[in-house]
């Protein structure tokens, strides 16, 4: 639950999943997990770049908090206030918006 190897095992059913896997990484996934998921054939990681899946395009960011020490309780509101925000922001720099916005824990 913390971002450990263990957690893995969910990984390996992605590929048996007969339609895209759309991934961004929570508070409690670690970078072996995200390069896991990354490695599955039908998944796609969102991470800050705008991709096509299905004829929609998708806009992703990785929750801003991490937890690896399993003590962290995570960044005040305000921090994922603003990171909501970028997420927007960042969407309206492309030339062709995203269908979709994904971010692990938006706010309002």
């Amino acid at each position: 639950d913390h971002g450990t190897a263990a957690e893995s095992f969910y990984v390996e059913q992605i590929s048996t999943l007969d339609e895209p896997y759309l991934y961004v990484k929570g508070n409690h996934d670690s970078v072996l997990i995200q390069a896991a998921v990354a490695n599955e054939p039908n998944a796609t990681v969102l991470e800050g770049q705008p991709v096509s899946v299905a004829g929609l395009r998708f806009l992703g960011a990785p929750d801003p908090r991490f937890t690896p020490d399993q003590q962290t309780r995570g960044t005040a509101d305000e921090d994922l206030r603003e990171a909501t925000a970028e997420l927007a922001e960042l969407s309206r720099q492309f030339p062709v918006r995203p269908d979709v916005l994904v971010f692990h824990d938006p706010t309002n």
